[in-house]
């Protein structure tokens, strides 16, 4: 299986909301 992630540095500023997965933290922890 192959995964690919393609991010921006912009990405980091979307916030989702409180308790959202998809959250700047993740994004800077598997990047």
């Amino acid at each position: 299986m192959s995964i690919a992630f393609i991010s921006h540095p912009d990405c980091i500023l979307h916030e989702m909301g409180p308790g959202h997965p998809e959250n700047p933290e993740r994004l800077k922890a598997i990047e």
